[in-house]
C-alpha cells in the first residue's frame, strides 16, 4: 500500500488493548484500596497495621506485573506470585477483605502475561496458598478448597500461551519441529 493510499485515521492496534488493560488495572487497584479501608479493619493493633500494609504491597506488585513496559519474566513471576501470596495472607488476617480478589487477580495476570510452562507452576503456588487460606477461614473447608482450586487452575489453563508462541516444543510439525530427524512415517 502506497503512503497516499493509507487511511487518514489511525487503525486500532493491539497496543490499544494493552493501554485499556493498564487503565483498568489502576482503576481496579484503587477500588480494592478503597474497599479495604471502607470495609473496616479487623480487631487488634497488629492486624490493623498489617492489612493496609499488605494491601499496598500486593497492589503495587500486581500493578508492576500488569504494566506494559515490564517484560522481564523473572520480575513478572516474582511480582505476581508475591502479590498472590500477599492476597492469601490478607485472607488469613481479614477473611471478609479483598485477599481472595487480589490472589485471583494475580493468577489471572500470570496466565495472561507468562508462557504456560512458567504460568502453571507460578499460579499453582498462589492457588495452593489461597486454597489453604480458604480452608483455614471457611466453615465448609472441603468445598471451599475444591471450588477455589478448580476455578483457578481452569482460568490459567486456557490463557497461558502468548499469541504466536507454540504450545509445545515440538509444535509446528514437519522436520523443523522434530529437530531435523526427517519426515514422519505413517
Amino acid at each position: 500500500m502506497k503512503p497516499q493510499d493509507r487511511p487518514q485515521t489511525p487503525a486500532r492496534r493491539p497496543s490499544d488493548h494493552r493501554r485499556t488493560f493498564a487503565a483498568l488495572a489502576r482503576l481496579t487497584a484503587a477500588a480494592i484500596a478503597v474497599s479495604t479501608v471502607a470495609g473496616g479493619l479487623p480487631p487488634g493493633m497488629a492486624a490493623r497495621v498489617a492489612v493496609p500494609a499488605l494491601t499496598v504491597v500486593a497492589l503495587a506488585l500486581w500493578l508492576i506485573g500488569a504494566a506494559r513496559g515490564v517484560t522481564e519474566t523473572r520480575l513478572l513471576v516474582g511480582c505476581l506470585v508475591i502479590a498472590g501470596l500477599c492476597g492469601a495472607a490478607l485472607g488469613l488476617l481479614n477473611p471478609s477483605g479483598p485477599g481472595f480478589v487480589i490472589s485471583y487477580m494475580a493468577i489471572a495476570v500470570i496466565g495472561l502475561r507468562l508462557p504456560r510452562r512458567i504460568a502453571l507452576p507460578g499460579s499453582a503456588v498462589v492457588a495452593v496458598a489461597a486454597a489453604l487460606t480458604e480452608w483455614r477461614t471457611s466453615d465448609h473447608a472441603v468445598s471451599a478448597i475444591l471450588n477455589l482450586g478448580g476455578r483457578r487452575v481452569l482460568s490459567v489453563r486456557g490463557v497461558g500461551v502468548r499469541r504466536g508462541e507454540p504450545r509445545s516444543p515440538h509444535a509446528g510439525g514437519g522436520a523443523a519441529g522434530r529437530r531435523g530427524r526427517g519426515p514422519r512415517r505413517p
